[in-house]
């Protein structure tokens, strides 16, 4: 029912859900007789939610000794309920933290709130990020690729696009933000990950931006 996958010390259980697709939790690091238990856990809960019943005693003693980040993982799979109290997590609190942990110059700092504040814009800041779809992530980039209409300083209208470099780059900053979204253990996975990225002559400018990761952002 389920299985362990290992890279180095740090631990997953794979495992199908009721559709019959692969799902992946994420462990950390942990001991061969932790992650033992978790595969159990993990395999008592898909039961319980395939047939509607009550959970093994062992999984819900397992469950019982997550700590939040864990056990947020395992509410993003749908095998458990949020704890009572449990902290929504929005797209305005990841952006916060994305932003006060990031450590590079004027420039690329520039390039990330423009992409930070098209987000904001397009998603809302209170929307949970957990409820964010790929669906969301492809209107986001189609809504910033598309002209708009835009007042000069002499108070005339005319319309602005954005270059293609200058869409790509903001795509590749977006899902690194979530990206790290899913190593702070906030979702399981990134909801930009089915946007196709073509970076244009120029779109990656700044030392350390890289498509799979921006630049200055602990991982």
């Amino acid at each position: 029912m389920a299985s362990i996958g290992w890279e180095g010390n740090r631990a997953r259980i794979l495992f199908r859900d009721s559709a019959g697709k692969q799902q992946s939790l994420r462990l950390g690091e942990c001991r061969k007789d932790d992650a033992r238990t978790a595969r159990s856990a993990v395999g008592h809960l898909v039961i319980a939610k395939r047939h509607g019943s009550e959970p093994h005693p062992n999984a819900v003693r397992w469950l019982g000794g997550l700590d939040d980040v864990l056990y947020a993982r395992v509410v993003a799979h749908g095998l458990c309920q949020p704890r009572e109290g449990a902290a929504v997590v929005t797209l305005a609190v990841l952006l916060d933290r994305f932003d006060s942990v990031a450590s590079v110059k004027a420039s690329t700092r520039a390039a990330y709130k423009q992409t930070t504040d098209s987000l904001r814009a397009h998603l809302g800041e209170p929307t949970p990020i957990d409820s964010i779809t790929p669906a969301h992530a492809d209107q986001w980039r189609k809504a910033i690729a598309e002209p708009v209409k835009v007042k000069d300083d002499n108070g005339e209208e005319r319309t602005k696009r954005l270059a293609p470099a200058t869409v790509a780059k903001r795509t590749i900053i977006a899902k690194g933000i979530f990206r790290k979204a899913v190593r702070w253990g906030l979702i399981v996975r990134r909801p930009a990950g089915r946007v196709t990225v073509q970076p244009g002559p120029g779109a990656l400018r700044h030392p350390g931006e890289h498509p799979r990761d921006p630049g200055g952002v602990p991982r």
